[in-house]
């Protein structure tokens, strides 16, 4: 029957913290479980496709921002803890003028002047992330983990 088929795909998960976890198990469970030798690169992908997902889940929040210098130089999608330094009140302050204007100006006298504009929003960054799973699925000949991954765009 269709309904007790393991490929079957018809249930469509949201990607959500607990989704992301599970795969990250199920990721490694299917790596340690591959003793073919030509599978072995696919093995070390999985691993590090877990990896990857344990890494996003721990890493704090912040607002990502991108840089610009009086010199012209720039750096993008760069935390605004790193991009402020260790002025808890400079940050509070560039944090909120982000948040209510998208663009803020730190630095001057002995530090360098930095022009900052909000970076990727939280759905550029699903967005990313979806096309990295689905790039994962297009890259992988394995029927489970193909079917895991499509489980977590929502069956597409």
């Amino acid at each position: 029957m269709a309904d007790n088929d393991s490929t079957n795909t018809s249930s469509a998960p949201q990607l959500t913290a607990e989704a992301l976890t599970a795969l990250t198990g199920r990721l490694v469970s299917h790596a340690d479980g591959i003793e073919n030798l030509a599978a072995r690169g696919m093995a070390d992908d999985m691993r590090l496709a877990a990896q990857a997902i344990e890494h996003l889940m721990s890493a704090p929040t912040d607002l990502f921002v991108d840089i610009t210098g009086d010199g012209g130089t720039s750096r993008r999608n760069v935390p605004l803890r790193e991009a402020v330094g260790n002025d808890p009140d400079e940050y509070e302050d560039c944090r909120q003028t982000l948040l209510a204007d998208g663009k803020c100006t730190t630095g001057g006298g002995t530090f360098p002047l930095r022009h900052l504009e909000l970076g990727l929003d939280r759905d550029e960054e699903l967005a990313l992330l979806r096309a990295g799973i689905q790039r994962a699925i297009d890259s992988t000949t394995d029927p489970v983990c193909r079917n895991r991954l499509r489980e977590l765009l929502g069956g597409c």
